[in-house]
């Protein structure tokens, strides 16, 4: 099946005459991108998709629990002339190696009685008015409508999937579905009721009586249950999604003027104070450090001359010394080298030694000697050009950089502290914050008390049909008294329980297919390759089980937001490919809530094989840049939603969001 054509005429959002190519130009650019703002009618368009196929059956976003022609007088353009409007499809689908064109229109408007609808069907350019009456029972062969949302679904939304609850329910629609065993299961309830009657007529009147009052109870316990599910998702769609949302946008006004640093006002003044504290007593031992031996750092290169010096000048006093001894020690030593008789080379040789170290002696004692240095000071001077100086430097080079830390803790501390509003510019979006945090909690509760009076009452319905039950098959056992009840009930139960033998194989039979298929498209979206290495549906209650690469089970609900995301688009995706039938996709709010690597991963590996024709309805956050970019090539065409404020409406136009 490939969507040619969708024209809206004063449908919503969208105002006047307008018609949408969607064929895509090639089968190796099968995605159509429409760009558009919150508000501008994405949403809008997946429903007229599905209004268009399915009419009444139609899953609309917007329709909640309102009724079919509630719906779609909603749906009529605010400024259409004629208070109608309409959706028409063109699309082609090939069936036994035959193709065959279909063009579906379905218009509306409001009379005096109600809501009036026309629907109408051409079939190769011919109206087929027999098909029109009996089109619901026509699109089953092409999309049954149980199985759209595998394939036209919000991108948003689609997270719920991967919930235990949701996802049990999602697997278990579409395996009956995409089997054919919805049949069965409408024939086991089709039989129960037949055996429950049977078993009934069998009885006396006073036991139909009592049981009579039994089935009531049951059945109003049943009523009440249906209320509280339609008034908790009510609840759930026009209180606590509106008070999430109004709460978020409150959050984010009181964010942009400053909410975060008003609420840490205190932390941030106690902060700032510990800043400057500690900045001041740096500062102080900075001041002490450069009272010491630090400013000689300043004229190390003099210190150096005047050790260099004392050095020097310390020879010249050891010279004039030693002269005068050298001298005397001379003398004795000839003396004493004369009387043993010392030969006269060997006194010519030392008095030649003794000569010259005097007059090396003498030269240098000869010198000036300009600087006396006592001795403290010249050891002084000598431990500060050793490591003393040194040390001292590495200290206060070590106080600077401290310093220069704590100076940019204290300016953004003081940053923080400018950015705190005044309470007077902040009180009112303070209280309507509060205001919405206290209606969504309200909600919140009562939802809770709801659910926890639904399965008060669903525990007292089971104990009353269980019951029943009993009730049902003591008396059987005791009153059947004709063999043709006898024979009708035996060869139900029999029925009953061959149907569910043959359902149980079946899906048996196909569930591995499935969990291959889901298993591959989530290996392929998870950019973490080795967090699941295996998946598994219970054949029993369809619930999911996902394996680690050590085979330890992993929680959908211990998965990253991102992670179920991917999960349920996977079991979407899976589903969809097990179905074997050949349907476009269509996704609203594509990217949704994932960060960065998940939605490269989603772009590059699940859109462009989704499906041989892709649409995709996104806002200027979601598809966008590098993005783009990467899913170019497989782009057939671009359309961006208008939306014209002094009209309150939006067109279609050629091209994408501006980057």
């Amino acid at each position: 099946m490939i969507i040619n054509k969708v024209i809206l005429h004063d449908f919503g959002v969208y105002a006047g005459l307008q018609e949408i190519d969607l064929t895509p130009p090639s089968p190796d650019r099968p995605v159509i991108l429409f760009g558009g703002l919150n508000g501008t009618g994405k949403t809008t368009m997946l429903d007229a998709l599905l209004l268009c196929l399915f009419g009444p059956m139609a899953k609309c976003s917007g329709r909640n629990t309102a009724g079919y022609q509630e719906y779609l007088q909603n749906c009529i353009n605010r400024k259409s002339a004629w208070g109608q409007a309409s959706v028409g499809l063109h699309f082609r689908h090939v069936s036994e190696g035959e193709e065959t064109h279909y063009s579906l229109r379905r218009t509306w408007k409001t009379t005096k009685s109600g809501v009036k609808e026309d629907f109408e069907v051409h079939r190769n350019d011919k109206p087929v008015p027999s098909i029109a009456k009996n089109w619901l029972q026509h699109i089953e062969e092409i999309m049954p409508a149980n199985i759209a949302h595998l394939f036209f679904f919000d991108g948003e939304q689609a997270e719920n999937y991967a919930t235990s609850e949701h996802a049990c329910k999602l697997i278990k629609a579409a395996i009956l579905n995409l089997l054919g065993l919805d049949i069965v299961e409408q024939l086991d309830k089709d039989l129960r009721v037949l055996e429950s009657k049977t078993q009934i007529t069998s009885l006396t009147k006073e036991k139909q009586v009592e049981l009579g009052v039994a089935e009531q109870i049951l059945t109003d316990l049943q009523s009440k249950m249906a209320d509280l599910k339609q008034e908790r998702a009510a609840l759930q769609a026009h209180v606590i999604d509106r008070a999430k949302r109004q709460l978020k946008q409150a959050e984010e006004n009181f964010r942009k003027i400053g909410g975060d640093f008003y609420e840490r006002r205190s932390e941030i003044e106690a902060s700032s104070q510990q800043d400057q504290e500690a900045l001041a007593d740096c500062s102080r031992l900075l001041v002490q450090h450069a009272a010491g031996f630090l400013p000689l750092m300043l004229v190390s290169d003099i210190l150096d001359r005047l050790n260099q010096r004392d050095s020097q000048e310390q020879l010249i006093r050891e010279a004039k010394n030693s002269i005068s001894t050298i001298k005397n020690h001379s003398s004795s030593l000839m003396d004493h080298l004369k009387e043993q008789g010392a030969d006269s080379k060997i006194l010519q040789s030392v008095q030649k030694f003794t000569s010259t170290d005097l007059r090396k002696r003498s030269k240098t004692a000869s010198k000036t000697i300009s600087n006396e240095i006592g001795f403290h000071e010249r050891q002084l001077l000598h431990s500060l050009k050793q490591n003393k100086l040194a040390q001292e430097t590495q200290a206060a080079n070590d106080l600077v950089e401290k310093y220069e830390k704590l100076k940019a803790d204290a300016d953004n501390t003081l940053l923080e502290f400018a950015s705190i509003p005044e309470e007077a510019s902040i009180k009112e979006i303070l209280a309507e914050r509060n205001q919405y945090q206290t209606e969504l909690a309200e909600a919140e509760k009562k939802h809770d008390i709801i659910t926890e009076e639904i399965e008060r009452t669903q525990r007292e319905i089971e104990r009353k049909n269980s019951e029943l039950q009993d009730k049902l098959k003591a008396e059987l056992e005791l009153r059947i008294q004709h063999e043709e009840k006898a024979r009708i009930l035996s060869h139900s139960a029999q029925a009953r329980i061959t149907l569910e033998r043959f359902r149980h194989d079946v899906i048996r039979q196909h569930i591995k297919i499935i969990e291959a298929l889901v298993l591959e498209s989530y290996q392929s979206l998870l950019h973490k390759s080795c967090l699941v290495s295996d998946i598994s549906i219970n054949p029993k209650d369809f619930s999911v089980t996902i394996f680690d690469a050590d085979r330890c089970v992993i929680s959908p609900e211990h998965l990253s937001a991102g992670e179920r995301q991917l999960l349920a688009i996977s079991l979407l995706w899976g589903m969809a490919k097990a179905s074997g039938r050949p349907l476009p996709t269509a996704i609203d709010t594509p990217l949704g809530r994932l960060d960065a690597t998940h939605r490269s991963h989603l772009v590059e590996r699940y859109f462009p094989f989704a499906s041989h024709q892709v649409l995709l309805f996104s806002t200027d956050q979601e598809l966008h840049s590098s993005y783009l970019e990467s899913i170019k090539p497989q782009i057939g065409r671009k359309y961006r939603l208008d939306f014209d404020n002094n009209t309150g409406s939006t067109r279609i136009v050629n091209g994408y969001l501006p980057s």
